[in-house]
């Protein structure tokens, strides 16, 4: 016989005794077993609202477990949250519920007033999965998305991230991490930066040619940077990786159609290489980045050929980007001009930014402009140029180096 059923036995209308021996029972997955002792708990805790509230929050986990009495699971929060409105639990625990419902208002709704609402409580006697207020956060992030609100979303990602990214259990953590990558970390109207003819006279970086773009394709003006530090250079070499599609927001597009550069793409994503073959001329592999024989493509595409004008670096998440880093081969190839996307604004760990700046640095590479962004804002990117391997006198116009602030990309091209 369990200790806590003979405690139960010697005094069965104490509220503790309940609770425990409900506990006994919930750890056994006796469901309903311990829902009966986590409402006798409630039932005689009258005068003790914290234990009265953890007996309700306790019977609604395990009707959540048994999913055949949803009214009930919300009928019980809701009771309470009437017992401790300045609790954040219940509220989270509703919002959860109204998310798996897809009654996303109401679960947005929720998460409002328990972030208005809630103050620090005493802590529980039995375990109680809430991960802390920023599960408030999360939940309200997810539903803001399906609300109509989705740069609310997307602000919110981001403060997850910078105030409790170290203290995230990891399912979070992941959750987290592929919301912001399926949904972006800018608005619509900040995806791409694009130039067009009309902007010449502005153009603060002019090159051979320059003049006859009508426009460009890149993100964030980099095809135009990687022109501007070869002068308009011709039959270019490139490897991209992370080709994503053929022109929007590509960054060779420009440099093989004007200029005839030749390189090859490298992309996970089949559907996007299919389109990528059918609308480009030069080729791409379909591939992981991070799992590659880099020196096999290298051979195939460039021969005896070890010094390559422009390197693109751009996988999801940052993490993978990252490790694509460490097998090419930088020993035996040198790249001109390298754009490296760190996604620091979608990295929950907020660590690759700089581990990638290390590993540049130790091989040579000097940092040409930090952190590109399509606002003020946000960043996303860092340009690289080797310095045996370029003019220095056009390095020198365009290298802004600033670890305060993002550099805004209309600013940093174009006159304004």
């Amino acid at each position: 016989m369990s200790k806590e059923l003979l405690e139960y036995i010697n005094d069965t209308e104490n509220p503790i005794t309940n609770l425990f021996l409900g506990e006994w029972y919930y750890k056994q997955s006796h469901f309903a077993a311990a829902s009966s002792f986590f409402l006798r708990c409630a039932e005689f805790s009258e005068d003790n609202i914290d234990l009265r509230y953890e007996g309700i929050l306790k019977t609604h986990l395990c009707y959540s477990h048994l999913k055949d009495r949803p009214y009930t699971v919300e009928n019980l929060l809701k009771q309470a949250i009437s017992f401790a409105p300045d609790r954040p639990e219940a509220y989270f625990f509703l919002a959860q519920y109204y998310e798996s419902k897809g009654n996303h208002l109401d679960a947005y709704t929720y998460t409002c007033i328990g972030l208005f609402a809630h103050k620090e409580c005493s802590k529980f006697l039995t375990p109680i999965p809430f991960p802390g207020i920023y599960g408030l956060y999360l939940e309200k992030a997810v539903c803001a998305w399906f609300v109509g609100k989705p740069q609310e979303s997307r602000s919110l990602y981001q403060y997850i991230i910078d105030k409790y990214g170290s203290e995230m259990w990891p399912e979070h953590k992941k959750i987290v991490q592929n919301n912001v990558i399926t949904i972006g970390h800018k608005s619509i109207d900040e995806h791409t930066r694009e130039y067009k003819k009309i902007f010449y006279d502005k153009l603060k970086f002019k090159f051979d040619g320059s003049d006859l773009i009508e426009k460009n394709y890149s993100q964030a003006y980099q095809d135009m940077m990687v022109l501007f530090l070869t002068n308009g250079q011709r039959n270019g070499t490139y490897v991209e990786i992370g080709s994503s599609v053929p022109f929007e927001s590509n960054n060779t597009a420009l440099l093989e159609q004007n200029y005839n550069w030749y390189g090859f793409g490298l992309e996970i994503d089949e559907n996007k290489v299919n389109d990528y073959r059918q609308n480009r001329k030069n080729p791409v592999v379909h591939g992981d980045a991070t799992n590659i024989d880099y020196e096999e493509l290298f051979r195939k595409h460039f021969g005896d050929k070890t010094e390559i004008d422009y390197l693109q670096l751009d996988t999801e998440p940052a993490k993978n980007t990252y490790k694509a880093l460490f097998e090419i081969p930088f020993e035996k190839y040198r790249f001109k001009i390298i754009t490296y996307e760190h996604d620091y604004s979608a990295d929950v760990t907020r660590s690759y930014r700089e581990r990638s700046r290390y590993f540049f640095k130790s091989l040579g590479y000097e940092l040409l402009v930090n952190d590109i962004g399509n606002t003020p804002e946000s960043s996303f990117e860092d340009w690289w140029y080797h310095p045996d391997m370029v003019d220095i006198n056009r390095v020198n116009m365009i290298k802004s180096i600033d670890f305060s602030k993002n550099h805004y990309i209309n600013s940093l091209m174009l006159e304004q």
